[in-house]
């Protein structure tokens, strides 16, 4: 029989797994993700996830927009411009992005986190669309993908969710096996700290905000503040 803790941690993944795709479904289902290659050296911020990410008023559609106000009702996102070391700067060690991943890290953060391209010298894939991808990379794959979304807007009023970028999961990552509390929790307390600032987060104190993690539930899951505690 099946311990009812095990049931519960089942039943939390799925509840999770279901969350995220009628998000999907509903904002981002009308959006394509177009691969690119990046490296640390790249010129081109906007296609450089090693760069902070700052998009101009023309990246942006206007709420107000006749052209664009019936398709995007209800779909607007608004995008925090969070301080890099939330996400670009936690890539900049790609060799050892996870601890527990041996090799390079590096070729994962090809094609906007998607990876390589998967080798098929005899032609069997379709579309030349099937990737290495690395499964901690989420965060990175959905940042990508926000940056394309069709209905961005810089005015949160208009927004029916807001997104932080922070790549939690890459963050944790590095201090899972850490002794100290205080160093684990760091980096959550200080965008809080952030966010609670920003008059995006006042409106609705943040239930309207979302972010991604790459990482399971149980690795944010600490039921004591005891240096052997996991999370």
């Amino acid at each position: 029989m099946e311990k009812p803790a095990a049931a519960k941690m089942k039943a939390c993944c799925l509840a999770s797994i279901l969350l995220l795709l009628s998000f999907y479904i509903h904002f981002l289902g009308t959006s394509t993700l177009r691969p690119f290659s990046v490296s640390p050296n790249s010129s081109n911020p906007s296609l450089n996830p090693f760069v902070a990410w700052n998009s101009s008023q023309n990246d942006f559609l206007s709420p107000t927009s006749t052209s664009q106000e019936d398709s995007c009702r209800g779909r607007y996102i608004y995008v925090h411009d969070l301080p890099p070391r939330f996400n670009a700067v936690l890539l900049l060690p790609c060799r050892m992005l996870t601890r527990v991943t041996d090799g390079n890290m590096c070729q994962y953060l090809q094609n906007a986190g998607l990876g390589p391209l998967v080798d098929d010298p005899e032609g069997l894939l379709s579309n030349g669309s099937w990737y290495k991808t690395n499964q901690f990379l989420l965060e990175v794959i959905f940042h990508e993908k926000m940056k394309r979304y069709d209905c961005l807007t810089q005015d949160s009023s208009f927004a029916s969710a807001v997104y932080m970028p922070y790549y939690t999961g890459l963050d944790i990552s590095q201090y899972l096996y850490s002794n100290k509390i205080s160093v684990r929790d760091a980096a959550g307390f200080d965008l809080m700290r952030w966010l609670s600032g920003r008059p995006e987060w006042g409106r609705m104190f943040g239930r309207d905000h979302f972010f991604v993690a790459g990482r399971i539930a149980w690795d944010f899951r600490r039921q004591l503040d005891i240096p052997t505690d996991w999370g």
